[in-house]
C-alpha cells in the first residue's frame, strides 16, 4: 500500500532529512520526492510504500504528528488514500516510460 506525506511551511534546515528518518525509523520506504522553496515557504510530497512488514500507520501517523509539533508553522499530513496514492504512481510510471523511450531513442 502507498500513501503521500506532505509537509508545507517555513523553510527551515533539516526538514526534508527528519521527515526521511521518520520513514525509516517506522520502516516507510520512500518510493519519490518532490521539493520547492517558494520563497520563505517549503513544500514536500514524498509517496511512501508502507507495505512493509512492521510498517504501522498509525504509528507512521504519530512519529509525524509529533515531529510537525517540532516544526514551528509546519504541517505535516499523511493520506493513505488508494486513489491519491494510485494516481502518483501512475504518472511516475508513465513519466519513467516516457524516460525510458527518449533513452532508447539516444542509443
Amino acid at each position: 500500500m502507498k500513501a503521500v506525506v506532505s509537509v508545507i511551511g517555513k523553510d527551515n534546515f533539516g526538514i526534508l532529512a527528519k521527515v526521511a528518518a521518520v520513514c525509516s525509523e517506522n520502516r516507510a520506504n520512500i518510493i519519490d520526492v518532490t521539493q520547492s522553496v517558494l520563497q520563505d515557504m517549503f513544500v514536500m510530497i514524498m509517496l511512501v510504500d508502507i507495505s512493509a512488514d512492521g510498517c504501522d500507520f498509525s504509528k507512521l501517523c504519530g512519529a509525524l504528528d509529533t515531529l510537525h509539533e517540532g516544526f514551528l508553522q509546519t504541517a505535516v499530513s499523511l493520506q493513505n488514500d488508494p486513489l491519491v496514492a494510485q494516481a502518483l504512481f501512475d504518472a511516475e510510471a508513465e513519466d519513467s516510460a516516457v524516460y525510458s523511450q527518449l533513452f532508447d531513442a539516444t542509443e
